[in-house]
């Protein structure tokens, strides 16, 4: 349940599915009174969690559990029009969703393996798990405008707290998308099973590792180990001889490092 910020008398409400009954979704403009249902073509999977912007209840949020459909939904009119903003993200379970109250475009998902952040209102969505355990799984969020910070709950990890991105220096700032020149890409698909890809650009002529780990840190493979000239590559992975599970891959060149999560799903 989420109330407008605006007046309390606009709720929005999900409920869980029960036997043959999906879950829906419900919006209330007179305090309970009344209620519209506005599930519309959302996925018949278990919601997770609703987020309305601070500054316009129009403009509604919410993820899903689940695999094999979109995760995150946003609306501009109170939910009679739904639109997936998923975009990038694993195709893994969403339980949290938040709006920056400092910049409502700046939206933050939680999944099952850490956080992301989109700063254009849902979509091309961003890494942003610095100071989190690998793949950790985000169950909800808390933003305190006092010291502006977004506070993690995890599930058996215990809880983090980091500046949030509006309040991150431009310089900082500017790296989501990257803008050195140097890149490194989600790999595609996510999940996949058995083959993936990975992109990766360089902006100067550079001595390049790309690496997969697993969890726990182990080497599993190196897929680049050369110098190569500047330039963007697409390198193949395949994950035929491993276990399902989170598996990570990091790309280092000269002073560019960057380490991003993928999905293995057999």
């Amino acid at each position: 349940m989420e109330v407008s910020y605006q007046t309390s008398e606009k709720v929005y409400l999900a409920t869980a599915p029960l036997g043959t009954v999906r879950g829906n979704i419900f919006r209330t403009t007179n305090s309970g009174t009344d209620w519209t249902n506005i599930t519309g073509i959302l996925p018949d999977r278990f919601p997770s969690d609703i987020a309305v912007d601070p500054i316009n209840d129009n403009i509604v949020y919410i993820t899903f559990y689940g695999f094999g459909s979109g995760h995150v939904f946003k609306s501009t009119n109170s939910g009679d029009i739904w639109a997936d903003i998923s975009d990038n993200l694993p195709d893994i379970p969403a339980p949290a969703v938040v709006v920056d109250p400092n910049n409502i475009n700046h939206i933050y998902v939680g999944t099952d393996v850490g956080v992301f952040v989109s700063t254009t209102g849902g979509g091309n969505w961003q890494d942003f798990n610095d100071g989190l355990p690998g793949a950790v799984q985000v169950m909800d969020f808390n933003i305190t405008t006092v010291n502006n910070v977004i506070r993690v709950m995890t599930h058996g990890n215990g809880a983090y707290e980091r500046k949030l991105l509006s309040q991150i220096s431009s310089s900082i700032a500017n790296e989501l998308p990257i803008s050195s020149g140097f890149m490194l890409e989600q790999n595609y698909p996510n999940p996949f099973n058995p083959i993936t890809r990975i992109q990766f650009a360089i902006s100067s002529r550079q001595f390049v590792s790309l690496k997969i780990y697993d969890i726990l840190g182990n080497i599993i493979a190196t897929l680049v180990k050369e110098e190569k000239p500047v330039g963007e590559y697409e390198v193949e992975f395949n994950g035929a001889n491993l276990p399902s599970g989170i598996y990570l891959y990091q790309l280092k060149a000269g002073d560019f490092i960057e380490t991003r999560k993928m999905v293995l799903l057999k």
